[in-house]
């Protein structure tokens, strides 16, 4: 009986709801710019800080997708599919846009291990 297995028992969890994430953010695909990071928070949290009003300008990816007409240029035809979408609609559009251009690359939730990891991959990418 050793080829039959259990069901799981617990549903996985999303990944954008992981914490302790080493991530690369690709802009558009006219521009490709790549950056790699990482959070201890929950990946959809770090990814929802890069992209505030209030810190645009201390996010290396909120400041480059504020000024990168490729990257404008994809959210906005995104947006033009639902043209008569209301408020909420229009944020989860640009909420989904901008999450798919963040891959995690690997989690861990110890820090220094992170930190080593992050670095190894800024080497590679």
């Amino acid at each position: 009986m050793s080829s039959m297995t259990s069901p799981k028992l617990k549903n996985q969890v999303p990944t954008i709801l992981k914490n302790g994430c080493i991530y690369k953010f690709t802009c558009a695909e006219e521009c490709r710019k790549k950056y790699i990071g990482e959070s201890k928070r929950l990946l959809k949290t770090r990814i929802g800080e890069h992209f505030q009003e209030s810190r645009l300008d201390e996010s290396a990816i909120g400041e480059h997708t504020s000024e990168c007409q490729f990257f404008k240029n994809s959210l906005n035809k995104k947006l033009s599919e639902k043209p008569n979408s209301k408020p909420a609609e229009h944020k989860r559009i640009r909420t989904e846009h901008i999450q798919n251009h963040f891959r995690p690359m690997a989690f861990n939730t110890n820090h220094h291990k992170r930190k080593i990891i992050e670095a190894l991959m800024i080497s590679l990418y």
